[in-house]
């Protein structure tokens, strides 16, 4: 796949020269500034729209550029120059600000924003994404939720709230899709669907206008906080202190470096100023790679615009020929793929794909947590990738440590720890201003102190030393099973980070495997459910071991196999839980080869899993030593 923009990183100060206006500590300070600003931003766009759905339980106003840019001219020293602002909506914002706003920042003095209209648009596109990316990946979650708020009691047992959750999912496809399909959720339908989803196509809606959803999230967080239930975050905060990175383009750094004839340069977007500033001749700036498109020779080169925090610096590069024309969008689109369709589905292979993934090399992979990946080839050769590994490779617990030391002599820990006594998530206008009032208090404190470099200077030794550790993966793969392997990758992977378990890679690093390797998802059905010795007339489940405590061993399962020529003898057979689901993967892939995609039988969907002696519903290990006294 051809990419357009390409993306380079390194140290700021490597490649920046020392000039007589210090343009390293301009860039610093901006980012402090906008760092500063745009967390009170955050807070102010989420009271605002509280105050305004507390006085009419809807508001009409759009977050788009315009509001944006009049928050941040509300909450910055900027510019006076210029006619002043005669919209009804910026009055509107003044007064809230004047009222209610301005008490809960009372200590906190105001950054200079002037001559940074570029890098604040930039700042502005951020925030929208933001916004948008919110309601875009977590509406239906949270829709479900609260459905299960509404019928879902502590009073349920086991099996009727089983059965609940069952005819909820069904009621939300239902609410989604306009449709009934259970009449016993028919008259809550119609007097509850219109506060909680539009009258629109909601997947339209949601797409193509995302922030149309957000007073019906606003509605129903207030109800599950009306049931004490927990909440979430209709907007979002910037909670995070460490100094973000803002992007700077040619006409930023003009405005930065220059004083005079500022217009006539941004005008004619002089690039040569680059070179005044930075160390431009690096290799890092360019590309020898060449890209034929059209007929047409294309290279990666600069093209005027970095992103920084002022430690770390991601350089851009974009697709120009060697006139240094930049290649046309129409050219790139033609060799672009369809993100829906960014992993190919096994059962849904073409014949010559078929015939292709027959003759490859083939390693099978089952995604995990606690290992992120365990493969296995036709050769039963294995390779594991373990999360502890990882985070060993990436400094990880290295860095907590210098982190928790820091706050600690500092007293920052206390600070945070009172804060969290405060729901940042409520969607009540008052509780909303009590929090950012408490948290303003301290603001100055933790800000300062997450301003230091250190931070940031950790910030960008793990992302390299995670490039390292992943290329290690990628190398030790190679080396192992070939460079020309293809991956039938189980698609069961968790879609989101489990709570009290340490955050793993997960999409990100599939896509980091398919830059080298070809995958192919195998829907991995059944998969860690059965014993890899099941047969068409033999069906073996397995079970996680539970210890004497009774505590579940998720990384061995047990299964009881019948022993032959016996009615009811069984042994015991113990194997490593993601050893023997890549296992599975791989009979179901070798199935298919043979049988035109079908799957084995007790791996398909359609069939129900027998009721037999063999199924043990729990399989306990008989310890060696003896009980302590």
């Amino acid at each position: 796949m051809t990419q357009q923009f390409t993306v380079r990183k390194c140290l700021l100060k490597t490649i920046i020269k020392d000039t007589e206006d210090d343009i390293l500590t301009k860039i610093k300070q901006t980012v402090i500034n906008y760092n500063q600003t745009t967390t009170l931003v955050y807070q102010f766009v989420k009271a605002y729209w509280l105050h305004q759905y507390s006085l009419n339980n809807s508001v009409n106003i759009v977050i788009d550029t315009k509001f944006l840019t009049m928050c941040f001219k509300l909450l910055s020293i900027d510019d006076n120059r210029g006619k002043k602002i005669k919209n009804p909506l910026y009055q509107s914002i003044e007064d809230y600000y004047d009222t209610y706003f301005k008490d809960t920042i009372q200590g906190i003095q105001l950054k200079t924003l002037t001559k940074t209209s570029f890098i604040k648009q930039y700042q502005i596109t951020s925030m929208l994404t933001a916004y948008e990316n919110n309601i875009k990946c977590h509406f239906e979650r949270r829709l479900f939720k609260y459905l299960k708020s509404v019928f879902i009691n502590s009073e349920m047992d086991t099996k009727e709230e089983k059965k609940t959750l069952s005819e909820l999912k069904i009621l939300k496809r239902d609410l989604i899709f306009k449709t009934i399909t259970n009449d016993k959720y028919k008259k809550w339908i119609k007097s509850n669907r219109k506060k909680i989803l539009p009258d629109t196509d909601y997947y339209e809606t949601l797409n193509k206008h995302p922030l149309k959803l957000l007073n019906y999230m606003f509605y129903m967080n207030l109800e599950l906080e009306k049931n004490n239930n927990k909440t979430y975050n209709c907007l979002p905060l910037r909670n995070d202190y460490v100094p973000k990175y803002i992007t700077i383009d040619t006409s930023s750094l003009i405005n930065l470096t220059k004083t005079k004839g500022v217009g006539k340069l941004i005008q004619e977007l002089d690039k040569s100023i680059w070179n005044e500033y930075f160390k431009t001749n690096k290799k890092i700036f360019r590309s020898n790679k060449v890209i034929k498109i059209n007929g047409i020779k294309y290279k990666h080169k600069f093209n005027g615009m970095i992103s920084t925090d002022g430690i770390g610096v991601s350089i851009f590069l974009e697709l120009m020929d060697s006139h240094g024309n930049r290649i046309k969008s129409s050219d790139v689109k033609k060799n672009k793929k369809n993100k829906s369709n960014e992993f190919k589905s096994f059962s849904e292979l073409k014949e010559s794909e078929l015939e292709y993934v027959k003759k490859s090399k083939r390693i099978y992979i089952d995604p995990g947590k606690s290992n992120l990946i365990c493969c296995i080839d036709d050769n039963d050769n294995t390779y594991i990738h373990r999360m502890r590994k990882r985070m060993y490779e990436t400094k990880r617990i290295n860095k907590m440590n210098i982190t928790n030391k820091e706050k600690n002599i500092s007293g920052i820990d206390k600070l945070e720890t009172d804060l969290s006594k405060f729901n940042g998530k409520t969607s009540d206008h008052n509780n909303f201003l009590n929090f950012i009032r408490n948290k303003n208090k301290i603001n100055d404190q933790i800000m300062k102190f997450y301003e230091m470099e250190l931070f940031r200077k950790m910030k960008f030794r793990s992302f390299n030393l995670t490039q390292k550790s992943e290329s290690n993966v990628v190398k030790e793969l190679k080396e192992k099973y070939g460079s020309d392997t293809v991956l039938m990758y189980g698609d069961k992977n968790v879609g989101k980070q489990i709570k009290n378990f340490i955050s793993t890679p997960m999409i990100g690093f599939k896509r980091m495997l398919k830059k080298h390797f070809k995958i192919y998802d195998v829907d991995e059905f059944r998969s860690s459910m059965l014993d890899n010795k099941t047969t068409d007339e033999k069906v073996i489940t397995c079970k996680n071991l539970i210890n004497k405590v009774g505590k579940e061993i998720i990384r061995v399962s047990v299964s009881k196999i019948l022993i032959e020529g016996s009615n009811c003898k069984y042994i015991k057979s113990y194997i490593n839980r993601d050893i023997n689901a890549c296992k599975n993967i791989r009979k179901i892939v070798n199935y298919g080869l043979e049988n035109n995609l079908e799957r084995p039988k007790w791996y398909n969907r359609n069939e129900k899993l027998p009721v037999s002696k063999n199924t043990s519903k729990k399989v306990v290990l008989k310890m060696l030593t003896k009980k302590n006294t």
